[in-house]
């Protein structure tokens, strides 16, 4: 699957689902880098619908708010506004889903700041290809999920 990527939100209708038929579960991914952005969607194409997609923190709170996707896949380093100060605003302004981090940022500090804005899961961007399937997974059963990395 080849998305187009702008910086800004792509958005996939979701007639299906407003007509109230089961589907996958849908997904925004937020990230700044076009090659992980391929990556993750072409990991998770199979089981879940990718919606939308942004590249920054503020376009993400926005995409996420009209989308209300079942998860929100959030970089912790973007553009504009990190991960987890978007994280939050999504959540305080009412935002009911999942959120699940995809990073390079494997530090303990990072990790318990995107757990304190709200987060769900922690996937380290090293550990992606194995862990991102079973990390959508815990969280959409409303358990939490978190890489295993040098610093565990």
């Amino acid at each position: 699957m080849l998305l187009s990527f702008t910086g800004d939100e792509n958005h996939a209708p979701r007639s299906h689902r407003e007509a109230g038929v089961n589907v996958r579960p849908t997904v925004v991914i937020v990230e700044d880098h076009l090659g992980c952005l391929e990556g993750v969607s072409k990991l998770i194409e199979r089981d879940y619908e990718v919606v939308a997609v942004a590249g920054n923190g503020k376009r993400a709170i926005t995409t996420a708010l009209r989308c209300k996707p079942d998860v929100v896949i959030l970089d912790v380093s973007l553009p504009e506004l990190d991960g987890i100060s978007a994280a939050r605003e999504m959540l305080k302004n009412g935002l009911k889903s999942k959120i699940l981090f995809l990073t390079v940022h494997e530090e303990p500090e990072f990790k318990e700041a995107a757990f304190r804005s709200g987060a769900n899961g922690y996937v380290y961007k090293s550990q992606m290809t194995a862990d991102v399937l079973s990390a959508l997974k815990e969280v959409l059963a409303g358990r939490t999920f978190v890489s295993r990395g040098p610093h565990e």
